[in-house]
């Protein structure tokens, strides 16, 4: 079987966490869906800008919040993936895709 590396021990250890914090209903039921509201529903409304510069700047913070709430939502993800396929290696079920290539 093989064994993992030190630093893929690790991000294994932490995609569990993840895992276990994704389970969680905070994460389900609030945290996540306010993030995936932040993305879809970032609206500003041009009546509370003074100027068109205060207007801009608005919608630019409102592209940032649903960006930065994206990137939280992949990072949770894929610390899982990651760690589901370290798990998959150490078991042996992985592919060696370098081998499959070269026969």
């Amino acid at each position: 079987m093989p064994e993992l590396t030190k630093q893929e021990i690790l991000l294994q250890k932490q995609g569990r966490q993840l895992r276990e914090m994704a389970e969680l209903p905070g994460w389900g039921e609030i945290l996540k869906p306010q993030l995936e509201l932040a993305i879809s529903h970032q609206w500003v409304d041009p009546r509370k800008s003074k100027s068109d510069n205060d207007l801009l700047y608005e919608y630019k913070l409102a592209f940032a919040r649903a960006l930065a709430a994206q990137e939280i939502i992949d990072f949770v993800e894929k610390g899982i993936e990651e760690a589901d396929a370290l798990t998959k290696k150490e078991n042996g079920e992985g592919k060696d895709k370098l081998r499959e290539s070269v026969s």
